[in-house]
């Protein structure tokens, strides 16, 4: 093997050592940086059956105040997969579906007892 050849080849597995520590500190840095999961439920904060209005958190952004919606005698109620009044709603449930009539009266809301929140992966 002549002397170019054999610095070449030399050259070449340096390279690819160099760059396949590199990629593998890179992956192992990554992993330790898993971000939280994040909560997308949609939970029940309060429920007001004398002014028949229910307020609801949206869970994935903590920074977002609870929005009141008014349950009126039109509103299609499902609480635990059956129709449903608003004095079955409680405190902590998830809401699985919703649809606003307008920004604050609702048409129909399904609720059930609420998932688990996410859980932080262990490192």
């Amino acid at each position: 093997m002549n002397p170019s050849r054999l610095l070449l080849t030399v050259t070449t597995l340096a390279f690819n050592l160099v760059f396949t520590f590199a990629a593998l500190a890179a992956t192992t840095s990554m992993t330790s940086k898993i971000p939280p999961p994040i909560d997308t439920r949609i939970l029940i904060k309060s429920v007001d059956v004398k002014a028949d209005t229910i307020t609801i958190k949206y869970m994935r952004d903590a920074k977002e105040p609870p929005h009141t919606y008014k349950i009126d005698s039109v509103t299609t109620l499902t609480v635990n997969n059956v129709k449903g009044t608003i004095d079955k709603i409680k405190v902590g449930m998830q809401v699985r579906s919703y649809i606003e009539r307008d920004d604050e009266t609702l048409d129909s809301v399904s609720v059930d007892i609420a998932d688990p929140p996410p859980v932080v992966p262990k490192k």
